[in-house]
């Protein structure tokens, strides 16, 4: 097999690729990707239903309902009119844009070129070429714009000589260097190929786009059987860009074609904990099949801890409505015990997928359910200050009324003191002019005698 059908791993699809080379049509490519994408896992589960693995049943079903959610998204895609599906491109092509790049990665990675194709109008690379070009004179600008649309073309030869014109004003231009190594590829120029990936790594300016051209290296070193070096360049890649998990599944599949478990494994691991969609990708990806038991073993390990995380979110949640009960929220709470009744039903479909729908759900159900306590709570306490005041204003009264009553007693009692007081000096002063007559009388009588 030459070397531009190996960098393409096109026995991945199986012959049931039906999207155009280049990708322009937005919703519509994103639309025929899904459905890819769904057969590929329709196809796995066909695969599990012939396995002896003890963990086939449960991924068949987690598979189903991958398969199943993709479908209806596509449902909802054909329903769309064209009035819609045009306004949706103009709105967000951004979107549509990142959603068709991850479904090129699920499908595996002989759809990069696909995936190139759309990269200048993602986010992150549409503002860095702006700068660029922007930076370029109108001359070189134009020279790399017709280079895009000669490549878009498949018009190969124009193409290289414009990006070449292009690199000739701006040496440093790595998405030339990229258009110009996926030419090489289809031209069957594996040095050439690998040298403007290269480049491209080289003169990167962000982690991402240098991940992106170490992963195409890698491949370039995959279809030139060496594998060990490609997985040396996919190792670069998660360390370039450690948060996409396309980088961590390549370097895990490298690792499996060079019978490096432990790596490939931990690899997995990395990508799924990124994207959950890989769990479904890995389970239907013969490329594992040869550690598949080591695979289903990591697949059981996590299906196991997100089931844990899910059983505590639902008793979390139970735990905050016996709170709010106790507050004296019983009335808010009546749709409560359904939501709780439902979790349980979906919990035990034992499904990976539904455990991470039920944890952010439950925890939601869990937030409200407290502040319908706090509301409780708060109402008593305002209602308890409210009797406390009037208890506290009652008692003022009561006190100033036996201030007051106290008052009259110690006037009154002031008031019959002084009549006693007045009343004793009278009796005395009369005694006093008694005696003092009296001896006033007798002191004559004494005085004749002598």
């Amino acid at each position: 097999m030459v070397f531009r059908d190996e960098f393409a791993w096109s026995h991945k699809l199986n012959g049931k690729w039906s999207i155009d080379r280049v990708v322009d049509t937005g919703l519509r490519a994103n639309l025929e990707m899904q459905k890819a994408v769904k057969s590929t896992f329709d196809q796995g589960i066909d695969r599990l239903a012939q396995s002896q693995a003890a963990s086939s049943a449960a991924m068949q079903a987690e598979l189903a309902y991958q398969s199943e959610r993709l479908g209806e998204q596509i449902k909802r895609q054909m329903e769309l009119s064209s009035s819609e599906v045009v306004s949706a491109v103009e709105r967000g092509s951004a979107d549509i844009v990142a959603s068709i790049q991850q479904m090129s990665d699920y499908l595996g990675s002989e759809l990069c070129e696909v995936r190139w194709a759309v990269e200048r109008h993602a986010r992150v690379s549409e503002d860095i070429l702006k700068v660029l070009l922007n930076s370029l004179d109108n001359t070189s600008r134009q020279y790399f714009e017709q280079g895009v649309k000669c490549y878009e073309t498949i018009e190969y030869d124009f193409a290289r000589e414009r990006f070449n014109k292009a690199l000739e004003v701006n040496r440093t231009n790595y998405f030339a260097y990229q258009y110009l190594g996926f030419i090489a590829v289809t031209e069957d120029k594996p040095d050439e190929a690998i040298r403007n990936f290269d480049l491209a790594r080289k003169f990167a300016e962000t982690g991402y786009h240098k991940a992106l051209a170490l992963s195409h290296l890698a491949r370039s070193n995959h279809a030139l059987h060496d594998d060990a070096k490609a997985a040396d360049l996919a190792k670069s890649a998660t360390e370039a860009d450690s948060g996409t998990a396309k980088f961590w599944y390549e370097f895990a599949a490298y690792n499996t074609y060079l019978w490096r478990k432990q790596q490939a494994i931990s690899a997995l691991k990395e990508a799924i904990e990124r994207d959950w969609t890989y769990w479904a990708v890995v389970s239907s990806d013969p490329d594992f099949d040869s550690i598949r038991f080591h695979v289903n073993q990591l697949l059981d390990e996590l299906r196991e801890r997100e089931k844990q995380k899910a059983r505590k979110a639902i008793d979390n949640l139970k735990r905050a409505m016996d709170t709010a009960k106790k507050a004296g929220a019983e009335n808010e709470l009546s749709g409560f015990p359904k939501v709780v009744s439902d979790f349980e039903a979906q919990y035990r479909k034992n499904i990976v997928f539904v455990y991470r729908d039920i944890i952010p759900k439950a925890q939601e159900w869990h937030d409200k359910a407290f502040i319908i306590a706090e509301k409780a709570v708060d109402g008593q306490i305002s209602s308890k200050n409210q009797s406390i005041s009037q208890h506290g204003s009652d008692k003022n009264n009561e006190v100033r009324n036996l201030e007051s009553s106290v008052a009259k007693l110690k006037h009154e009692r002031d008031s019959m003191n002084y009549k006693k007081w007045n009343a004793g000096c009278g009796s005395y002063a009369l005694l006093g002019i008694i005696l003092l007559l009296m001896w006033t009388w007798s002191e004559p009588q004494k005085w004749a005698r002598v």
